[in-house]
């Protein structure tokens, strides 16, 4: 990411949450005057075109929980409905929502061809237009042989129909981009579209976007409940010494109920 930070403009205001110690520790000491918070960042859904451009490299496919997380893309998971998504569809998504006028996110080739994302890759074609697609190589990034693809998006509705098809290329060496980057600046796109972007952004400066660490969630306690049993109804407890656990068994199919509702009380406890 840091190498993608570098050709921003001086004047740049830079936000940015990252949930791993080191990574948070290394980009506040390359960016010093940047606003970068440490957290997850399925805990910041930005309010709408509050940026003016995302730069985005998520993990991929780290599955990520929250009740009712806001996000469009979630699914039902263990804490209900809205609650499970995976990382890069929860950033890619924030993103797109969150900018005023460009996305620029690394993603797994496999996207494209994965039959698991074809819902989410219609949402973001209703809401962005993507403009460029560059193949990058497996071992574009140190440590990693995985192949990617990095993609710009434009968010601006009144852009919608401005092109028809992406600018696409393949790069055998990321050296080849600098090769690439001056073409593509030729295009008919950038030069109505893109060039006057950064006299557009100095005209209108967005207000700061103010980033505070989400606070723990403290889970209630866990109480023993009492199950009242009438009539001959009996709870059994088997009791094994090879096992770690209780095996409880009902006669009939209130008191079973009951049992349950006595096991999901407990939680992990039982």
């Amino acid at each position: 990411m840091g190498r993608m930070f570098r050709y921003l403009h001086p004047s740049t205001r830079i936000i940015g949450i990252e949930k791993e110690e080191k990574a948070y520790k290394v980009a506040k000491a390359l960016f010093p005057d940047a606003k970068i918070i440490r957290d997850d960042l399925i805990n910041h859904i930005l309010p709408f075109k509050s940026v003016d451009v995302s730069l985005i490299n998520p993990p991929f496919s780290m599955r990520l929980e929250k009740r009712d997380s806001g996000l469009c893309n979630a699914r039902w998971g263990a804490r209900g409905p809205g609650s499970s998504v995976e990382s890069h569809i929860a950033e890619l998504e924030i993103a797109i929502r969150a900018s005023d006028y460009f996305v620029a996110v690394v993603l797994p080739t496999t996207f494209f061809t994965n039959e698991t994302t074809r819902t989410f890759e219609k949402w973001v074609k209703e809401n962005a237009i993507e403009v460029l697609r560059i193949d990058l190589p497996a071992d574009a990034h140190a440590g990693a042989f995985w192949a990617t693809t990095l993609l710009i998006y434009d968010t601006r509705t009144n852009h919608r129909y401005a092109i028809r098809e992406p600018y696409h290329w393949k790069v055998n060496k990321l050296d080849e981009l600098n090769d690439l980057i001056p073409e593509w600046q030729n295009t008919e796109y950038y030069q109505k579209y893109m060039r006057g972007f950064l006299e557009d952004t100095a005209s209108y400066p967005k207000p700061d976007v103010v980033l505070k660490p989400s606070t723990a969630i403290e889970l209630p306690k866990v109480t023993t409940p009492k199950i009242p049993l009438t009539d001959n109804s009996t709870i059994r407890i088997c009791l094994n010494p090879s096992n770690t656990c209780l095996h409880l068994k009902t006669h009939d199919l209130l008191t079973s109920l009951k049992v349950l509702e006595y096991k999901d009380l407990l939680g992990k406890r039982y």
